[in-house]
């Protein structure tokens, strides 16, 4: 028998290698409980194929949480609810509590296994955050290179970080987030070398990934983790910013006259369903108009185009990436147009 440390939502599953129990008793599968081998709490399969009597991951009832989903209300650009310890944060929103301290940059496969070995704040099951958990710390408007709150997470550099996230699009590749920009991409896992923030479960999370997450009704999905209702279809053509921003604030829809926005680019990104191989990376039974295309956010870019101009945020529903978009016509160049699905 094979014995790992402490399991981790990345960490696969070999056969013959049992992972130690979490702090609360979770284990990284609902088919699994936690129970003493050789003296010591291990996950270990469950029988019959039934639901395990423990946790799983901190959820009641042994329902697993998929990470990649968010168990939250959307933060925003600029996250506040943090409170800091010594080496532990811990954010009041999400739940979820970081290691303060930032390691030394390496590749995905050690990160994973630093976390997992990681021992600080008086806990031990410290895991590589998924993709969706790293974007709830990025603050947009932070008047720093390091795209993250400095008072919180002090001596943070400007670095991209792994998370615990593999690209379904592209194997052997992992996602991570570069803070300074903001944005989540794709990289080859055993080549490149970026930072480590470990994460915790804070408390017990509500999590729901589809179908359960979405409620459909006529021309509106409901999110029923996040609260925030969507305009299940996206207009008809690709606009500019402005337009977008406008069609939003105009849109009557289900009942709904008034109270429709352009998202946020943190509220886009809980539509990303990172676990589909081909685009449009979303629930297409929910959406099933999505474009494999990019979708406006309203979240402005806080630092201006080469030539001066205004930009604003875009998340593209064929691989997931988000990138800037001239809200103002470059002088050299034709508008930036981008599809719109408002949300209330």
């Amino acid at each position: 028998m094979t014995v790992a440390l402490i399991w981790s939502a990345c960490a696969q599953l070999p056969e013959g290698v049992l992972y130690r129990c979490a702090e609360d008793g979770g284990c990284p599968s609902p088919l699994q409980r936690c129970q003493l081998v050789e003296g010591a709490p291990y996950c270990v399969g469950v029988a019959d194929g039934g639901t395990a009597g423990g946790t799983a991951g901190g959820t009641a009832g042994g329902t697993f949480i998929d990470r990649d989903w968010s168990h939250w209300p959307v933060p925003p650009e600029s996250p506040a609810t943090f409170d800091a310890g010594l080496d532990v944060v811990t954010d009041g929103l999400t739940g979820l509590m970081w290691q303060r301290a930032v390691s030394v940059r390496m590749v995905w496969a050690d990160a994973g296994a630093y976390c997992d070995e990681l021992s600080v704040g008086g806990h031990v099951d410290w895991r590589l955050p998924r993709r969706i958990e790293l974007l709830s710390l990025v603050d947009t408007f932070v008047a720093t290179d390091a795209g993250i709150d400095l008072v919180a997470f002090p001596s943070t550099p400007n670095i991209r970080f792994w998370s615990a996230t593999t690209a379904a699009f592209d194997a052997g590749s992992a996602w991570f987030v570069g803070f300074a920009p903001g944005g989540p991409s794709a990289a080859t896992a055993a080549t490149f070398v970026y930072g480590v923030r470990c994460v915790r479960e804070g408390r017990t999370a509500a999590n729901a990934s589809p179908p359960a997450r979405f409620q459909v009704d006529g021309g509106v999905v409901t999110d029923v983790v996040t609260g925030l209702a969507w305009a299940r279809d996206v207009d008809a053509t690709p606009v500019i910013w402005d337009e977008a921003a406008q069609r939003c604030q105009a849109l009557s829809l289900a009942g709904f006259d008034g109270g429709w926005r352009l998202p946020s680019r943190k509220e886009l990104e809980t539509l990303v369903d990172v676990s589909r191989a081909v685009g449009p990376l979303t629930d297409t039974a929910a959406f099933p108009n999505t474009p494999n295309d990019f979708l406006w956010a309203a979240t402005p870019v806080s630092t201006p185009s080469p030539d001066g101009g205004l930009r604003a945020w875009r998340v593209n529903f064929q691989d997931g990436a988000t990138r800037p978009g001239d809200r103002t016509t470059p002088p050299d160049a034709g508008p930036t147009v981008s599809w719109v699905r408002c949300v209330r």
